[in-house]
C-alpha cells in the first residue's frame, strides 16, 4: 500500500532515503533548505534533495509554513532525514514526524556517525528511527515498515 509522505531532508545521505521511498509511496512534498551560495561566483546551488525531488517531479518547499497548506490527511507520514535545522515545537504539535538517523545511536555518534560503524568493521548494523514528539521525548525502536527496504549499505554509500 502506497502511504502519503511528507519528506524534509537536504544532504546526500537524504537523497538515499527519498530515493527509496518514491518507489515505495508517494511523495506529496518535500521541504530543504534554500539554495545556497557556493564558489567564487556566489551562484546559487539547489541542496542534493532538491536536485532529486525535481527529477522525481515531487513539490518543493524551503519553508515549514508549507506544511500547514497541504490539505488534511490522516493517513499522511512525515519523515525528517538530516533536515539541517531544529523544527519548532508547535510545528511539531500539528505534524508529528518520524526522524530517520541512520547511525547506530548511542554509540557512534558524532559528524561521522554514518559513516563510523562501517569503518570499525561492525558486521550488524540495525535501521534506527527516533519518533519525534512535542515533548522532545527519543523514543528508539529499530526498523520500521515504512522504511525497511533501505539498508546500511545504501547508506553509507555517501
Amino acid at each position: 500500500m502506497k502511504r502519503s509522505v511528507v519528506f524534509l531532508g537536504t544532504p546526500d545521505a537524504s537523497v538515499i532515503v527519498l530515493e527509496k521511498l518514491a518507489q515505495h509511496h508517494r511523495i506529496e512534498l518535500v521541504v530543504t533548505q534554500p539554495d545556497k551560495k557556493r564558489g567564487r561566483g556566489s551562484a546559487l546551488v539547489p541542496s542534493p534533495v532538491k536536485l532529486a525531488a525535481q527529477k522525481h517531479g515531487i513539490s518543493i518547499a524551503h519553508e515549514l509554513a508549507a506544511l500547514d497548506q497541504l490539505p488534511e490527511n490522516d493517513d499522511r507520514v512525515y519523515i525528517v532525514v538530516a533536515y539541517g535545522r531544529i523544527i519548532p515545537r508547535d510545528v511539531l504539535e500539528r505534524h508529528p514526524m518520524i526522524n530517520v538517523h541512520f547511525s547506530l545511536l548511542p554509540r557512534w555518534r558524532g559528524a561521522g556517525a554514518g559513516r563510523t560503524p562501517g569503518l570499525m568493521c561492525r558486521r550488524s548494523p540495525r535501521r534506527l528511527r527516533k519518533s519525534l514528539s512535542p515533548a522532545q521525548m527519543q523514543t528508539f525502536s529499530t526498523g520500521t515498515p515504512l522504511l525497511s527496504h533501505i539498508t546500511m549499505r545504501e547508506l553509507r554509500k555517501t
